[in-house]
């Protein structure tokens, strides 16, 4: 539960996979509302929060792995209601649906009695974050796979604002009904008592922010029409991209003034674009084990691929 705003959070100031475009390797986003977002994709609602345990151990926990078990310490989630994504309908979030809920959740606290009410808001909240979160994932994956889509640029640069902007608002609303007499209620039922003092402190995002996004996505654009465009010159293109970058320490430079201080534009994107829960210094400690296994085992795919001219096109 909790994961689905949090993602909404993460994406709060990020510029949309700049740090792998620019450097191709992941990398990522920081230490402000961002750095309480897991970046997890959800399934349902569950009116409990994703944090908690599920109270089940995964699969043969305490046997020795085995090369017929690979997947140990995994569970088989079952999703009864999921749309296979080839099925998936491509379409422009309506930020409609949002707002009503919103404006909902905040006339039910303002009379009594509407307990069972509140919880239903909050989670019919969390569907239309999961939904506006599928359009802009499913749109940014069509942009990815064609960066000549124009409509797909469009609509993926919009929805990725469009998403923070919303998350900004639930999170103000959230934190009106939980300042609320529905507030200890909703603070039992949300279940992460971080998450609800974080949310209790929130403050809005200001507009700049949301305008410094917007910049880092027409960043991101003239990046990938730089490195796809093959009249142009090698020397040329590491020239016009190493201008890109300095752009984006400008935007760094200046989104430093609401959102924090970073010394590196590698420790912003990785904090603050990707949230993840360890540090720089921590993912060094895996660079050896991705040089003797992970790497490896992409050059033979890459290898078996381009052997097979036809596997290969089919990928596009």
């Amino acid at each position: 539960m909790k994961n689905r705003i949090k993602r909404a959070i993460a994406l709060l100031l990020t510029a949309v996979m700049l740090f792998t475009l620019l450097t191709g390797c992941a990398a990522p986003l920081g230490r402000t509302a961002a750095d309480r977002a897991s970046g997890q994709s959800s399934g349902q609602s569950s009116g409990r929060s994703s944090g908690g345990s599920s109270g089940k151990s995964g699969g043969n926990q305490g046997s020795a792995p085995t090369t017929e078990d690979p997947l140990i310490g995994f569970e088989d989630i079952e999703r009864p209601n999921m749309v296979p994504y080839p099925e998936m309908p491509v379409e422009v979030y309506d930020r409609a649906g949002i707002d009503a809920v919103i404006d909902e959740l905040l006339a039910l606290i303002k009379s009594d009695g509407n307990d069972e009410a509140v919880k239903a808001a909050y989670e019919a909240g969390l569907v239309e974050i999961d939904k506006l979160y599928n359009s802009y994932a499913l749109w940014n994956n069509l942009y990815y796979s064609d960066y000549s889509n124009e409509e797909a640029q469009e609509n993926s640069n919009e929805l990725s604002t469009l998403y923070s902007k919303v998350a900004d608002a639930f999170l103000l609303a959230l934190r009106q009904v939980l300042e609320s007499e529905y507030g200890d209620m909703m603070e039992e039922y949300i279940d992460d008592e971080e998450f609800s003092e974080y949310v209790r402190e929130y403050e809005k995002t200001p507009d700049e922010v949301f305008d410094l996004m917007d910049e880092n996505n027409e960043i991101v654009n003239e990046y990938q029409a730089v490195v796809n465009d093959e009249s142009m010159e090698t020397a040329d293109v590491q020239t016009k991209c190493a201008e890109i970058y300095l752009a984006l320490l400008d935007n760094l430079i200046a989104q430093n003034e609401y959102d924090g201080n970073y010394e590196t534009y590698s420790e912003y994107i990785y904090t603050d674009a990707y949230n993840r829960d360890y540090t720089l210094e921590d993912s060094e400690t895996l660079h050896q084990l991705v040089k003797e296994k992970i790497v490896p085992l992409y050059n033979d795919f890459v290898s078996i691929v381009y052997d097979n001219y036809s596997t290969y096109t089919s990928f596009y």
